[in-house]
């Protein structure tokens, strides 16, 4: 399912393009709901560590200052909802786990690597990788799917690997040793509890108490909430409404 109106992403396209774009389907169609994605942070935050990302943080403010200016103009009152899905830590590539060193490369399908690497044995080969990555080093933790801690949600589809290594936060993980001539970069995707994976969320309009600072929560949250704004009927899910975030809460979407 698409939205009614949208465009393939293209990282290409400045900012000051998306954004007339957006007035433009505000001004033309009016639409309940319009989203934007400004992704330079995040680029900017990989390459460099998140303490090289002040130039791109200001960027994306003039951005949002041009929507809104634009949207004020149009005379339409708007709720704006301002987040981030994910927080960034900085990392130095020293502190890099390879799997080389772990495992034989020829007994498994590697899925995905850094932080968290997604492995396939080859049939027969299970046990064997298990019991040597969990023995391999001290700062990675090593989990059948099925005995992943329930928090991470992740332990049920057959399309996740049956072995799944993380990386403590200021670790990577790599299959293989390769030159890289960044000393410190950026990476996201640790356990979510940690501080350094905590993301924003600043939201605006009549729709919300203003001038209030709520206790963080989970960003399943934000779609039982958006739902309530938009007075729509929420599919099941796991999520619920902060308290004190909205004048009006719409309880049937807890």
């Amino acid at each position: 399912m698409y939205p009614t109106w949208y465009q393939k992403y293209n990282a290409s396209e400045d900012y000051e393009s998306r954004v007339r774009k957006a007035l433009n389907w505000m001004s033309a169609y009016k639409p309940d709901l319009l989203t934007l994605y400004f992704e330079k942070v995040d680029t900017q935050g990989h390459r460099g560590g998140p303490s090289s990302v002040e130039k791109t943080i200001f960027d994306v403010d003039g951005a949002i200052k041009s929507l809104v200016d634009g949207i004020d103009a149009l005379g339409i009152t708007a709720n704006y909802i301002i987040l981030s899905d994910h927080g960034m830590t900085a990392i130095d590539t020293v502190n890099t786990i390879y799997l080389e060193d772990c495992i034989s490369l020829d007994s498994v399908e590697i899925i995905t690597v850094s932080p968290n690497a997604g492995i396939t044995p080859h049939i027969g080969r299970s046990e064997e990788v298990y019991n040597n990555l969990s023995n391999c080093n001290s700062h990675l933790k090593v989990y059948y799917k099925q005995d992943l801690p329930l928090k991470f949600h992740y332990s049920n589809s057959i399309r996740i690997p049956p072995i799944l290594a993380l990386a403590d936060i200021g670790w990577i993980i790599n299959a293989t040793r390769g030159s890289n001539s960044n000393t410190t970069i950026g990476v996201h995707g640790y356990d979510n509890d940690d501080v350094d994976m905590r993301a924003i969320f600043i939201a605006y309009g009549p729709a919300f108490n203003q001038n209030v600072t709520i206790p963080g929560f989970s960003n399943l949250n934000i779609y039982p909430l958006m739902s309530s704004i938009l007075d729509v009927k929420a599919a099941p899910n796991n999520g619920t409404i902060p308290e004190g975030i909205l004048t009006s809460p719409n309880t049937t979407q807890n």
